[in-house]
């Protein structure tokens, strides 16, 4: 796969590091309406899941506790992110509101999230509590940034997200790191082979990644999500990877920021 090439090829130019020295953060967007009458949209991803690894929740019930209104307030914000094995850390995301449009919202089951997940297809993010719900827009654009991040190290990115209905829906996800590089990766959530025979219109077997982020001056990275086709945009589970850069080789992190990569993978 080109994603492995990547991976290798830089670590050939950065140094040696091996797979224990990444950190990997898993948060779940959505809702957390359990006890809603007439139905739930979602629920928060407990920790450990069935796989012993952590989750960070981003509800909409938090921030907006009228389970009645999809909106999610665009200052809504989590810090302290725990990765997969409960570690704390100083990693936290924060909406932006962009275009004064309240573009954020989230849904869930009822309105097409993915129920009875396949980790055949999915792998350990095949989790229903995580890919059931979600936050969209139906603006051109939506984002948010990842701040707290450590500049010593590159930043992998990788998106899932799902809605079952005929139409066809695409959704952009573009990040821009230190040296300005911006880098996109599109991931069709909807419609006509959106996903595998189980869920013809709604995807459950694909994620898109970028990798190789250098933060910026500010320790963050911002990612915009752009509604490419079908008047929607998605996103369930984002997954941060964090990959340290042994010294000597930081000083190139600037150098080779633009070197980064994106792709489309299904998780078999």
């Amino acid at each position: 796969m080109k994603t492995t090439a990547f991976s290798l090829l830089l670590l050939a130019v950065l140094g040696s590091s091996t797979p224990a020295d990444a950190a990997r953060y898993l948060i779940d967007f959505g809702r957390d309406d359990v006890n809603t009458a007439g139905g739930s949209q979602g629920a928060i991803t407990p920790s450990p899941d069935v796989n012993g690894h952590y989750w960070n929740n981003f509800n909409k019930e938090d921030f907006n506790a009228n389970t009645g209104s999809l909106d999610v307030p665009d200052t809504a914000a989590i810090s302290g992110l725990v990765d997969d094995a409960n570690v704390a850390s100083g990693i936290g995301i924060q909406l932006l509101d962009s275009t004064g449009n309240n573009e954020w919202e989230a849904n869930g089951a009822v309105n097409g999230g993915l129920l009875g997940p396949d980790s055949g297809l999915l792998g350990d993010l095949a989790i229903e509590t995580a890919t059931r719900d979600y936050f969209f827009t139906t603006q051109a654009s939506a984002s948010f940034v990842v701040n707290g991040l450590n500049p010593l190290s590159t930043y992998d990115l990788e998106f899932f997200a799902t809605r079952d209905t005929g139409s066809t829906r695409e959704t952009q996800y573009r990040a821009t790191d230190a040296n300005g590089s911006v880098l996109s990766a599109i991931l069709q959530t909807s419609g006509s082979g959106a996903g595998s025979a189980a869920h013809p219109n709604g995807n459950d077997d694909d994620t898109v990644a970028i990798m190789g982020l250098v933060p910026d001056g500010s320790n963050s990275i911002t990612v915009d999500m752009l509604t490419v086709s079908g008047g929607f945009s998605y996103v369930g589970i984002l997954q941060i990877t964090e990959n340290p850069v042994p010294e000597p080789a930081t000083g190139l992190l600037l150098t080779l920021g633009g070197v980064v990569f994106a792709a489309m993978r299904r998780r078999v």
